[in-house]
């Protein structure tokens, strides 16, 4: 099983109506040898429009008005790096009230592990794609959550020592994200944000409709 991406979401309760050229040199500043690129967007864009943008070997960020992406490609320094800018989003008083976790794993495998999980009946042999999406409520921590389960034969390319290799298999994409709509409800701050994402890549690492053993075995 491959960790293909990692992904941290933080949603503001107010759009950031501050000096933005501030805090994306003081995000800079912070973490010192990554490519950064910021944009100077019209006051009147939409405000999920990026504004900073900072890019290293193993992750990238988007900073905009209302929210921040943080997209890693290895787990190295996932931690450290979330708490940094977590840093950075209670210096500047920045109110968190959602947040989200998303993971992609990649296993190789054939289409018929997918049409296993399809009743007998209603199965098509010659499928050559197929997508399953579940979204089932669940309870992390204090919080209720969409617990989102996307699985999709795909191809994936890898870089070996030959050259780029098409690999097919399963994505497991895990979505776990507090509701939207009991957004007023809730004030995140940094500890209490590192520890929900905690329960949230514990329950990510799980499934719900694949099942665990028969990934495993399939998997790396």
């Amino acid at each position: 099983m491959e960790i293909v991406q990692t992904q941290i979401a933080l949603f503001f309760r107010n759009q950031f109506e501050g000096a933005f050229e501030e805090l994306a040199l003081r995000v800079k500043n912070k973490f010192i040898g990554a490519q950064s690129q910021y944009l100077p967007i019209p006051p009147n864009a939409p405000p999920e429009i990026p504004r900073l943008m900072l890019s290293s070997t193993s992750m990238n960020l988007n900073f905009s008005k209302n929210r921040v992406d943080i997209f890693f490609t290895t787990p190295d320094g996932m931690e450290n790096f979330t708490k940094d800018i977590l840093s950075i989003i209670d210096q500047y008083e920045i109110v968190v009230d959602r947040i989200g976790f998303v993971q992609k794993r990649f296993f190789e495998t054939t289409i018929d592990t997918l049409l296993a999980l399809i009743t007998e009946d209603r199965r098509v042999a010659t499928a050559k794609e197929l997508n399953i999406k579940i979204n089932v409520s669940k309870q992390i921590g204090a919080y209720m959550c969409n617990n989102i389960e996307s699985l999709i034969f795909a191809f994936l390319t890898k870089l070996e020592a030959g050259g780029p290799v098409n690999k097919q298999g399963v994505l497991i994409e895990r979505d776990i994200n507090t509701l939207n709509e009991n957004r007023l409800d809730y004030r995140f701050k940094a500890d209490n944000i590192s520890e929900i994402i905690g329960l949230m890549k514990a329950e990510a690492a799980t499934q719900i409709l694949l099942p665990q053993q028969e990934a495993e075995a399939n998997g790396d």
